[in-house]
């Protein structure tokens, strides 16, 4: 977390991550032209300093931006922020709207970071605005309801919003916009992008648009029940971030599978990805183990490219469960293990000849008919009895009513009657 220019915003922020103990927070903060404050928590480094190389800011999961980052950093740190964004998958947040001060002397910085800004930022300031959530927030991000567990609707038009802003020139065309802030005077113009997201490269950047979101952890008794809502937002935020890329939290290797489920005469291609260059003569280490427990070592090939990224193909003889692990000598969390589960062949596909008994006793049950081959004769005269069916269909005819059949019902009749009276039946 770097803040050039501390103010309740960076205070209130760094106090709510330190309240989750998952949490590992590294605080740099420019108090004075001569005076540098670090707090570490939870942390083993004992004086961090702040990155001035690609592998140095892989060191961290997420970056956070106060403001005046002019005060913090230095414009070949400010590039390398971008490649740590772009190439090793890292995310930054923007926690105060626009991290460099609108100075000559931020200009340097302000172009370095260019490519990560999600926005473009102009010099007009705007106050005392109005938040509400759009479309996009409500699903698929960090403060939808269903993972803040209540209406987020609700709790914006509640919550005070921003207390001021730099105006916004435009977005740019990654950019989501997520919550969208609206000036108290409308003379002063329109909506303005409150909270954003945008990917670039293989990580993600978002912007916090504004300043005076401290104010939600201390609001009047009437909001009471609102009063964890910052503390969830910034804490889901960050977990949501850290989960969501392809090194997890602590991790500097990285094993993306093909597939997780295949068929046993089927290949899985294993990639994996080192966020640091590796050591000369030094490679992953890749084992397959199968489910009788035989463990087989494989071998990987070095793909193209700057980053450090190998690949390997897996092949199964057996069911079962697999499992893969990735061994890398010198990094942080140097194992990683996925299971794979791999299933036989489809022997009815394979084996597609036809089961006559069970084909016959089919056609008997549902009132159908059942031919051999040599019954071609048989099956050409039911067919055309079925189509001339089709064509007149069958009706019901009545003969009662006809004078043969009438005749001979009237003499049975009365035949009967005159029985019965001869036996004195009647």
């Amino acid at each position: 977390m770097l803040e050039g220019s501390p103010f309740w915003d960076s205070k209130f922020l760094a106090q709510s991550l330190r309240k989750d103990e998952r949490i590992e927070i590294t605080q740099v903060s420019q108090l004075s032209d001569l005076r540098r404050e670090t707090i570490v928590t939870r942390t083993d480094q004992t004086s961090p300093r702040i990155p001035e190389d690609l592998d140095a800011w892989s060191d961290y999961d997420i970056v956070l931006l106060g403001r005046s980052l002019q005060n913090v950093i230095t414009e070949k740190s400010a590039q390398q922020l971008c490649e740590f964004v772009a190439e090793r998958g890292g995310h930054v947040v923007l926690t105060r709207g626009n991290p460099c001060d609108s100075i000559p002397e931020a200009t340097a910085i302000q172009r370095a970071l260019e490519p990560i800004m999600p926005v473009q930022w102009s010099d007009e300031p705007l106050q005392y605005l109005s938040l509400q959530i759009l479309a996009p927030a409500r699903s698929g991000y960090w403060f939808s309801d269903n993972k803040m567990g209540r209406s987020m609707d609700d709790a914006y038009a509640r919550l005070p919003g921003f207390e001021s802003m730099q105006s916004i020139v435009r977005e740019k065309t990654a950019t989501v916009v997520l919550v969208q802030a609206q000036p108290s005077d409308v003379a002063l113009g329109g909506t303005q992008p409150g909270i954003v997201a945008m990917h670039y490269g293989r990580g993600s950047v978002v912007g916090v648009l504004g300043e005076g979101t401290w104010r939600w952890s201390l609001l009047p008794p009437e909001q009471e029940e609102l009063t964890d809502v910052y503390d969830m937002f910034w804490s889901t935020l960050v977990r949501w971030l850290a989960i969501g890329t392809d090194f997890q939290p602590g991790q500097d290797i990285s094993l993306q599978l093909s597939r997780n489920s295949v068929r046993r005469s089927d290949g899985v291609i294993a990639d994996i990805s080192c966020k640091k260059k590796l050591s000369e003569g030094i490679s992953p280490q890749v084992r397959l183990m199968a489910p009788d427990g035989s463990e087989t070592l494989l071998a990987v090939e070095r793909l193209p490219g700057r980053d450090a990224r190998y690949r390997t193909t897996l092949t199964f003889s057996q069911t079962g469960v697999y499992r893969v692990r990735v061994d890398v000598p010198g990094v942080a969390a140097p194992t990683l293990e996925k299971p794979i589960s791999v299933y036989d062949i489809n022997l009815e596909r394979m084996m597609a000849s036809a089961e006559l008994k069970g084909l016959e006793q089919l056609a008997q049950e549902s009132g159908g008919y059942f031919f051999r081959s040599d019954q071609s004769r048989d099956l050409h005269s039911t067919l055309r009895r079925h189509r001339a069916s089709l064509v007149t269909p069958p009706r019901l005819e009545f003969v009662w009513d006809r004078l043969g059949w009438m005749t001979m019902l009237l003499s049975w009749m009365g035949l009967e009657w005159i029985l019965r009276r001869c036996f004195d039946l009647l």
